[in-house]
């Protein structure tokens, strides 16, 4: 189809900042360089035509994390890293809140849980206070961990309760902030991916999948997994997720959200139905891809783990998916500028509900300088 001239002139003109993904890291960038300077033009390419490949595909989990995962953190990076990446997400938490602010039934507060076996629980619960110290510096929170024996709907378990968590319905709050951005002024191009990019005297060159040739002067990467496409010696391993998600129960004893086994698993109700995801680590090698195919092996033990969930309950399982996250070396994501100049906020590992935001931010403010 041939173009009109106002079609031209309107998505493909030179931009005062181009961004590669339309998540949830490229929306915030996006919010907020126009909220700070209306007059820029500000373009944000997503390569997908329906959402995107992580942001509007994850579990819908806003989390600071549970006390497994964070005392493996620790082990590895020690409490000053952690409490600096607790400190990040509760920026992010508030950014993404703020610009979901006015949007009914996309956010909901809620509290969380970590089931554990019987035979770490003395362990774990050993440690709360000390997790409990690192939380309140962290994220302002006091007495943030609560232990319990049992947890009511199922013995088996220990439990841990979180004073904080958040429940998001992911896809209607990247439609929530794509509608901001656009309100703003944003042009959103869906579908369209940047594929390459050269250095000006002004900024940069950019060539898209529509062969169009666009120019900006900054350039932000916030496509989170695929970042290393545009630039191979900024490595990000694109790691795959599945999810499973049940038929309403007459009675699901599980509200609120829940982890287990230091974050691999993680389910939350949506209304009266279960998602249950993760198991990521029975077998890494196989996710360690950006193919959005079933692996039919853990969705097998997902479903063995839902019967030990609800023993008493037949569930059928109506909806199955899978999302692709980003994970660089280490667990502490950073706002990185690329020796060209470019900004790069991508590499979540893990966590892009509450980081991708936050660092989305510290790039905009990143390109508002000189």
């Amino acid at each position: 189809m041939i173009e009109s001239f106002w079609q031209s002139d309107y998505y493909f003109p030179s931009y005062d900042v181009v961004i590669v993904g339309g998540g949830f890291t490229g929306l915030v960038a996006g919010i907020e360089l126009l909220l700070k300077k209306p007059k820029l033009k500000v373009g944000i390419f997503e390569s997908q035509t329906h959402g995107t490949l992580a942001s509007s595909r994850n579990a819908g989990f806003m989390c600071f994390g549970s006390p497994t995962e964070l005392l493996a953190d620790i082990d590895q990076h020690g409490v000053t890293a952690v409490t600096n990446l607790l400190k990040l997400k509760t920026e992010g938490y508030a950014t993404l809140l703020k610009h979901l602010a006015g949007n009914k039934d996309i956010y909901k507060k809620t509290f969380g849980y970590e089931l554990i076996e019987s035979s770490v629980q003395g362990n774990i619960a050993e440690q709360l206070p000390q997790l409990n110290e690192m939380l309140l510096a962290g994220t302002g929170i006091a007495d943030y961990y609560t232990y319990q024996p049992t947890y009511p709907a199922n013995p088996t378990f220990a439990a841990i309760r979180f004073k904080q968590e958040g429940q998001l319905h992911p896809t209607a709050a990247v439609a929530a902030l794509t509608r901001k951005f656009m309100n703003l002024g944003g042009v959103f191009h869906a579908g369209t991916s940047i594929t390459a990019w050269g250095k000006t005297n002004n900024g940069y060159s950019l060539e898209c999948s529509l062969e169009k040739e666009i120019s900006t002067r900054k350039l932000i990467v916030a496509n989170n997994a695929f970042a290393s496409e545009l630039l191979p010696d900024y490595f990000v391993q694109p790691q795959r997720a599945q999810v499973l998600v049940t038929a309403p129960f007459k009675n699901l004893p599980y509200r609120g959200n829940f982890h287990m086994d230091q974050g691999y698993v993680y389910f939350r109700n949506i209304g009266n139905r279960l998602l249950l995801g993760g198991l990521r680590n029975t077998d890494f090698e196989t996710e360690a891809t950006a193919t959005l195919a079933l692996n039919h092996r853990i969705q097998e033990n997902l479903e063995k783990l839902l019967t030990l969930l609800m023993p008493q309950e037949k569930a059928e399982i109506t909806h199955r998916w899978t999302g692709i996250m980003g994970f660089r070396a280490g667990k502490i994501p950073a706002l990185h500028l690329h020796e060209s100049g470019i900004i790069v906020a991508a590499g979540m590992n893990g966590m892009g509900t509450l980081l991708g935001p936050a660092l989305g931010k510290q790039a905009a403010f990143r390109a508002l300088r000189p």
